[in-house]
């Protein structure tokens, strides 16, 4: 099961640079402050996707900035989505949106989804 990524900056030290550390119950990670990125929710991104690769784990990353400075990232599952998108409202913009979301072409199948063919969004992944 993933977790949700929490990253924090690490000021630099006598000893050591800047760093960012990405933690979460599964593991933690810490890399040298990426000063090709830009300030910010990319630096701490790139520290959180590569916590994300270390454990294995798939899936677009989603952030969230936090009133300490820090971030917090949780993933957007296809299944995430095809919850949120079986609601009575869904109807069949919500297979399209799904299709934008995880870069599919127009083929894909745009029926309304419900609980039963939610499966339609995830086998064309």
């Amino acid at each position: 099961m993933t977790q949700a990524i929490h990253t924090k900056f690490l000021g630099p030290t006598d000893y050591r640079g800047a760093r960012i550390k990405a933690t979460c119950d599964a593991g933690s990670l810490t890399i040298g402050y990426p000063y090709q990125a830009n300030i910010g929710e990319d630096a701490h991104r790139i520290a959180a996707e590569a916590l994300r690769d270390k454990l294995g784990w798939t899936g677009q990353l989603i952030p969230g900035y936090l009133p300490d400075g820090s971030y917090a990232f949780v993933f957007l599952s296809e299944w995430a989505l095809a919850d949120m998108l079986t609601g009575p409202t869904s109807g069949g913009n919500a297979a399209r949106l799904a299709a934008y979301v995880f870069g599919h072409g127009p083929e894909f199948d745009a029926r309304p989804l419900d609980k039963q063919n939610a499966r339609v969004l995830r086998g064309s992944l």
